[in-house]
């Protein structure tokens, strides 16, 4: 397989793996706080000892983890990965350089860094040795090859990583970490302010995955954020308080069902994409409303200095206890006075300014009329050829839960998607891996060109047609590099779904294999 280089995606898929220690580490050290807060533990006292080096022990053998995710993801041995990390925490190896003095290997000098706490030095050294491996590999002798090729892995690498390659990782994720704190430090509250008003375009591009390693490192090095979480949080919770404002004033049924549970969904467990993808993008008064109220919620977060102490499981009401922590109870009650003015905000100008004729370019009298009517034709035909499998196997747990609607996933056969019905593009995606339609019979269809796609900004894509455009069933609206994608590490798994399948109560799906134009879909 063709090996990946070092980038934002790659990088993200390093520490997607290590997410659910961090945060269940993170949150032990929240519950330690409240403990030691109402008394219930001593400060001193041997639970609090014991449960702080169990937390800390996330963080400090994070290279370990991390050189594990990494060599899944460069497609080299596990251990191997989690080897070239251990080495990089080894006792030995951190009292030396403690003293200054980490040695050499071969008459190299040894830089004396320390790595605990680190991503960048392993994801590096794990890249180089997915090329030795499969080096090793190629050459040796197949009765050897057991033998040969972790000995030739480590042989090659110990010097490469230990001289070269660590120290520039621990210099790129201090240099990087450093930027963004000079940025905080500088610009105080707009930053934050700016930052969360951006967050939603971020999120769409893919973008914001680039603030991961920082958020490790700041995690692992100062015990708190004060920057990305805030506003990831402000972000979130006003993506709900949009939804819930149009929910509250649609006067299309389905409209207001979709966009309601989407919000309670977004403000109570922050997952976003269904408000975000399905709500939020496809009404600009939504959009404008969320940065708005992101900007003011960053404007207080960033006045009274909130930090969150920990990574959050979930980036909605639930998580704000990670803002718990050493400034006292005070930190947590500024932050939620930031989300409530930014949800007052979103939620009072989509309620005012929304409305279902000006978004959508119908006369407000003859929308529920639309949305309900059906056309003789009543089905969703195959925009993929390939094989049409029950959607609940999709990887996606937003879709394999019928959230965004119901519908099938397709495992492609060909990089072409073609129109499934007549109707209108009513949203191309800036980065071309998705597409939304409304079909002639008032079905709502959204196609998803592969997971995680987003990330790839468009590369891999050719748009045939744009938004606005009137299709007819059968044309080519869009292609994709299924070999580019997968080279990625991205499933190119398509899910197509009804997104309004509310009002067709006896949809019914289609599986096996078909070729694009084949009825999977009946409403």
């Amino acid at each position: 397989m063709k090996r990946e280089l070092i980038s934002v995606d790659v990088i993200s898929g390093c520490m997607a793996p290590v997410l659910p220690v961090l945060i269940g580490a993170g949150m032990l050290k929240v519950v330690m706080l409240v403990l030691e807060m109402t008394g219930l533990i001593h400060g001193e006292g041997d639970t609090y000892a014991t449960l702080n080096f169990v937390a800390d022990a996330a963080f400090y053998f994070l290279p370990v983890y991390t050189g594990a995710a990494a060599a899944r993801k460069f497609e080299m041995n596990m251990f191997v990965g989690m080897f070239l990390g251990a080495v990089l925490v080894h006792p030995s190896f951190v009292g030396m350089c403690a003293e200054g003095a980490a040695g050499s290997v071969f008459g190299i000098p040894v830089y004396a860094g320390t790595y605990t706490s680190s991503i960048f030095p392993v994801i590096l050294s794990v890249w180089a040795a997915g090329y030795v491996e499969r080096f090793m590999k190629k050459h040796s002798p197949d009765f050897l090859r057991t033998m040969l090729v972790p000995f030739g892995t480590i042989l090659v690498m110990t010097p490469l990583s230990l001289c070269l390659l660590s120290p520039i990782g621990s210099v790129l994720g201090t240099y990087i970490a450093n930027a963004i704190i000079w940025l905080y430090e500088t610009t105080g509250f707009v930053g934050v302010a700016l930052l969360a008003a951006i967050h939603p375009l971020m999120v769409m591009t893919g973008m914001h995955h680039a603030m991961g390693p920082y958020l490790f490192s700041s995690f692992a090095s100062s015990g708190f954020e004060a920057l990305a979480s805030p506003a990831t949080f402000i972000d979130n919770i006003n993506i709900g308080a949009a939804c819930l404002a149009i929910g509250m004033k649609s006067k299309v049924t389905d409209t207001k069902t979709e966009a309601a549970s989407c919000g309670i969904t977004a403000c109570v467990c922050g997952v976003t994409e269904p408000g975000l993808f399905g709500i939020v993008l496809k009404y600009r008064t939504a959009l404008i409303g969320v940065m708005a109220g992101n900007f003011l919620g960053g404007v207080i977060a960033g006045l009274t200095k909130s930090v969150c102490y920990a990574f959050a499981g979930s980036y909605g009401f639930l998580g704000l206890a990670t803002f718990i922590g050493e400034k006292g109870i005070s930190n947590l009650v500024f932050m939620i006075i930031a989300v409530a003015a930014g949800f007052v905000l979103t939620f009072v100008f989509t309620l005012i300014f929304f409305k279902d004729s000006a978004e959508t370019g119908v006369p407000a009298s003859d929308i529920k009329t639309q949305a309900e009517a059906l056309s003789a034709q009543n089905v969703i035909t195959a925009p993929v050829s390939g094989e049409i499998k029950d959607l609940k196997e999709c990887p996606d747990g937003v879709f394999s839960a019928g959230v965004l609607g119901k519908g099938v996933i397709i495992e492609p056969a060909e990089g072409k998607v073609y129109a499934p019905c007549n109707g209108v593009v009513t949203c191309l995606f800036d980065t071309l891996h998705a597409i939304g339609i409304t079909a002639e019979n008032g079905a709502e269809v959204l196609i998803h060109v592969g997971m995680d796609t987003v990330t790839l900004n468009g590369e891999g894509f050719q748009a045939h047609i744009k938004t606005g455009d009137h299709i007819t069933a059968g044309q080519l609206m869009l292609e994709f590099d299924m070999d580019f994608i997968q080279s990625k590490g991205l499933p190119i798994v398509t899910p197509v779904v009804v997104s309004n399948a509310a009002q067709y109560p006896e949809l019914q799906v289609i599986l096996g294999t078909a070729v694009h134009g084949d009825k999977i879909i009946t409403l």
